[in-house]
């Protein structure tokens, strides 16, 4: 059954009707608003960091020399609007940057209902089941990976993947602007971590070379004007911080590429058990009919984004939040398209299965917000830190959720070019594996000891007023200790939460 893009579906008008206009838009307004309570724990720590990273590119500071982060230099610059507004206003870090990813999402999510048919073919109005499901996962269902690239990079891609759902649906394209809006935000959701965020896009184009048997769709779409976007910010990017590839390129394929963890993480966490049962439910719900055009573009982009998770191999929630966003609405549309049916013993079931579902979704949104949940280490009480005024700081520990954050909130100026030793941590675990080869072996250890002597070195050099050290990295403490014993004998401890231990210069 093909549906006009213009024509809402017969048997739900009253519904259509509801959905049009200025009170969807409140509604969706509404939900963002509401999620606001969501935020008040403050920046993610990935996110902080990047915030910094502008705000000292601001300052004179040279990105990938004087301060440096593995993601690239697209993916840094989604930050500076925000930080180009605490500049300029003085308002918190925290407030622009969320009102920016806030206005982003909007934005995403507006291109994307203007691109949507009014219906999905057999199950209901567009607004209802794409774009409100949408606004719900980008906006609650993140939990802590609100305003993460990955977050960002999700809300991006799902114009493009609306642009095909057109076509399926209807038979025509949408508006050549409309397209064109949609392709310049699918080659920027590519170019926030490249090469591997092209998948979604080399996915969707092999799925409707098999659903059409033929090219013309790559232009017609803007899948080729997506692909030279992605080209262009990547190599404008790379052309402008070319510090990137001569630092941290070498870094990432030495040591960070080469650490993994074992697929059974990844295969046993939140994240992904909630994604892979939103999958095959989607799939299963068709029962012997093949799914809607939709749902099966929606697992199409799903897919693609869980294989990009597992070729990482580092398995960090957030990394597979584009996936959840899609399997969330590939279940929403197949399921929706299940209850509408209503003639024989599919009719007499429709009761018991609208309570089945409710219940599938809702324990499968429990378990994505779980997932997304960072359970970074908090200090509660900052008594100690009243005295201090803009303190300057560095960190004694391997993971950024310790020192970072904190650093933050006190308002501490960061006197590294790094927000913890990762580089030990990637390091370290390259050493512990099994079957290396003499030059590996010495690889690995160059990066981990001279991560090591740099640190020292720092401390001496900077004499920062306070160090934030994990309690977890007794190995990485240890070592410095060892290379020199007197390192922190002018400092003492003020105080201790958890697993973070504050040291204060005498």
């Amino acid at each position: 059954m093909t549906i006009s893009a213009q024509t809402p579906t017969p048997s739900a008008p009253a519904i259509a009707v509801s959905l049009n206009g200025a009170a969807f838009w409140g509604v969706i307004a509404g939900l963002a608003a509401l999620s606001l309570s969501l935020r008040q724990s403050g920046l993610t720590p990935d996110v902080s960091w990047l915030l910094d990273m502008c705000q000292r590119m601001l300052n004179g500071e040279k990105a990938y020399v004087d301060i440096v982060d593995t993601a690239p230099p697209v993916a840094v610059f989604l930050y500076m609007p925000g930080a180009v507004i605490t500049q300029a206003t003085g308002l918190g870090g925290g407030f622009a940057v969320y009102a920016t990813a806030y206005a982003a999402i909007l934005m995403a999510l507006y291109v994307s209902d203007r691109i949507l048919p009014d219906a999905i073919a057999d199950a209901g109005p567009s607004r209802l089941l794409v774009i409100t499901p949408a606004a719900f996962i980008l906006f609650f269902l993140c939990n802590d990976a609100f305003a993460q690239r990955e977050h960002l990079a999700a809300a991006f891609a799902l114009p493009a993947a609306c642009v095909f759902i057109r076509h399926a649906e209807s038979g025509s394209w949408p508006p050549l602007s409309q397209r064109m809006i949609a392709a310049i935000l699918a080659g920027l959701a590519a170019a926030i971590k490249p090469p591997l965020f092209m998948a979604p896009g080399v996915a969707l184009a092999l799925y409707y070379l098999w659903r059409e048997r033929n090219v013309v769709f790559l232009w017609r779409s803007g899948l080729i004007i997506a692909g030279a976007v992605f080209v262009t910010l990547t190599a404008c990017s790379l052309m402008a911080y070319p510090a990137y590839l001569e630092s941290m390129g070498k870094v990432m394929r030495d040591i960070y590429v080469p650490t993994r963890s074992i697929v059974l993480i990844g295969l046993t966490s939140k994240e992904f058990i909630a994604v892979a049962a939103s999958f095959f439910i989607a799939l299963a719900a068709g029962g012997r009919q093949r799914p809607t055009p939709a749902t099966s573009i929606f697992c199409v982009m799903s897919a693609a984004y869980v294989s990009v998770y597992f070729l990482q191999g580092k398995f960090f929630p957030y990394q597979l939040y584009p996936a959840s966003l899609f399997s969330g609405l590939a279940l929403v549309t197949a399921a929706a398209r299940l209850l509408r049916e209503d003639s024989g013993a599919a009719g007499a079931l429709r009761k018991p299965l609208s309570i089945a579902f409710a219940l599938m979704i809702l324990a499968l949104a429990w378990l994505t917000y779980a997932a997304y949940d960072d359970r970074r280490p908090r200090m509660t009480d900052l008594g100690w830190a009243e005295a201090l005024d803009r303190p300057t700081a560095l960190a004694i520990s391997n993971y950024i959720s310790v020192p970072f954050p904190l650093a933050q909130e006190i308002g501490a100026v960061w006197k590294d070019r790094s927000h913890s030793q990762w580089i030990v941590l990637y390091a370290g675990a390259g050493l512990e594996k099994e079957g290396l080869s003499a030059e590996q072996k010495a690889l690995f250890q160059s990066y981990y000891d001279g991560e090591i002597d740099r640190l020292a070195a720092r401390i001496g050099e900077r004499q920062p007023d306070i160090i934030i050290r994990s309690l977890v990295d007794k190995n990485l403490y240890a070592e410095l200790l060892n290379r020199n014993p007197h390192l922190l004998d002018a400092y003492e401890p003020i105080a201790e939460e958890g697993v973070i231990q504050i040291l204060k210069r005498r």
